[in-house]
């Protein structure tokens, strides 16, 4: 084989290389995007499930399980917030990833996670105040 023709297949086969760690990567960011929309939806769904069941229970307890209640739903609420904030990364990430160059290029396009966060009017003015007000937790004014 002459020089020109090893040349060239040094060529040929280096454009190859480069073109399969393209596809390849190109096929990582589409699954991580896809991995991060199924987070989200699996973490709201399961947000869903836990606000319906907890509205729909009904429960005639004794006064003496009263208190292993209200340990179970603190639990609740902490595993609830919990998930608030995974869903606040998810989101952040997927931004990243949609945003950032070059995994902008494959994913750039795509719908963002629609996530909503629970919140209520008063904590909307704690955060714009930056102060929290004598919060009557039990309804005793």
């Amino acid at each position: 084989m002459s020089t020109g023709k090893i040349g060239m297949l040094a060529i040929l086969g280096t454009i190859v290389v480069v073109g399969i760690m393209i596809a390849m990567w190109a096929v990582g960011v589409s699954n991580t995007e896809i991995e991060l929309r199924e987070q989200s939806i699996a973490l709201i769904s399961w947000k869903n499930v836990m606000q319906e069941w907890i509205s729909e229970q009904n429960p005639q307890l004794s006064v003496d399980l009263y208190k292993d209640l209200s340990d179970a739903i603190g639990g609740l609420r902490a595993e609830f917030a919990t998930v608030q904030a995974r869903l606040i990364d998810i989101k952040r990430e997927h931004e990243v990833l949609r945003k950032r160059f070059p995994s902008s290029l494959i994913v750039g396009k795509r719908a963002a996670l629609d996530i909503v966060i629970v919140t209520s009017a008063q904590t909307k003015d704690t955060f714009k105040l930056g102060e929290e007000n004598n919060v009557d937790v039990f309804g005793n004014k």
